[in-house]
């Protein structure tokens, strides 16, 4: 399945001894011609999952995507008996400002101090996805190990 963005780190600060991450959206060829992935061909930058550690809630602060703030939200579920927690961030990105765009936060270091202790195993998985609703046709699974 075409992933027409994914995230690609550009950028590890560190801002009161706390560690500030920085992703740009790294385009990827999309085959429009392919039956199954014409669904990501157009898909919106409406918003970025991750699946986290569920110790690391309230973990991430100071996010922002071009400098404009934003505030993750956490979500649980229980599925077959296994619990997953994820960090939705809300990224409202046009698809044409997308390769100039960044996505920033920062982690709290006395909760989940780094990317490897806030991702629920030996790499990160997370989805830049649309929102469910009309017209939403694509929601990606990535993986990342960015350390």
């Amino acid at each position: 399945m075409a992933r027409p963005y994914r995230l690609a780190l550009a950028e590890v600060t560190v801002s009161g001894g706390d560690n500030v991450y920085c992703w740009s959206f790294e385009a990827l060829t999309c085959d429009a011609t392919s039956g199954t992935q014409t669904l990501c061909c157009d898909m919106r930058l409406d918003k970025v999952e991750f699946l986290i550690n569920g110790d690391c809630i309230q973990s991430i602060y100071n996010g922002n995507v071009n400098g404009k703030g934003i505030s993750p939200s956490y979500t649980t579920y229980d599925r077959a008996g296994a619990t997953y927690t994820t960090a939705k961030l809300r990224l409202n990105v046009a698809l044409s400002d997308a390769p100039s765009s960044k996505l920033c936060f920062t982690l709290r270091r006395g909760i989940c101090a780094s990317l490897q202790d806030l991702c629920a195993g030996p790499d990160c998985l997370y989805t830049v996805a649309e929102d469910p609703g009309a017209g939403a046709t694509c929601c990606p699974l990535e993986s990342g190990k960015w350390w």
